[in-house]
C-alpha cells in the first residue's frame, strides 16, 4: 500500500483530483473501508460518526474515519453526483 501524506496544518481542506472508496452497503447506505486518492490508497481505520444530510431528494452520506497516520477524515458520498469527497482533515 502506498502512503499518501494528505494533512497540513492543525486543519487542512483537501481536494485531490481523484477520490474513489472501497465500500461495502448495510442497512444505512454505503460504508467505506478505504479510500484511493491520486492513485494512493488508505485503508479506513475505523467509522466513529456517520450521519446524512440532503440536496434536495438526494442524500449525502458523511462519515468521520480515523485514518491510520493518525489523520481523522470526514469523507461523503454525493448520491446525486455519484461522488466521493474529503472535505476535511485533522490531525489527531
Amino acid at each position: 500500500m502506498q502512503k499518501v501524506h494528505m494533512f497540513q496544518g492543525p486543519r487542512a481542506e483537501f481536494s485531490p483530483n481523484k477520490v474513489s472508496a472501497l465500500v461495502r452497503f448495510d442497512e444505512n447506505g454505503p460504508v467505506p473501508l478505504a479510500i484511493k486518492i491520486d492513485g494512493g490508497r488508505i485503508d479506513i481505520g475505523r467509522i466513529t460518526y456517520r450521519w446524512v444530510t440532503h440536496r434536495g431528494a438526494y442524500p449525502i452520506y458523511h462519515y468521520s474515519a480515523v485514518l491510520p497516520g493518525g489523520e481523522m477524515a470526514e469523507i461523503l458520498f454525493d448520491s446525486e453526483k455519484m461522488q466521493w469527497k474529503i472535505s476535511a482533515l485533522q490531525k489527531i
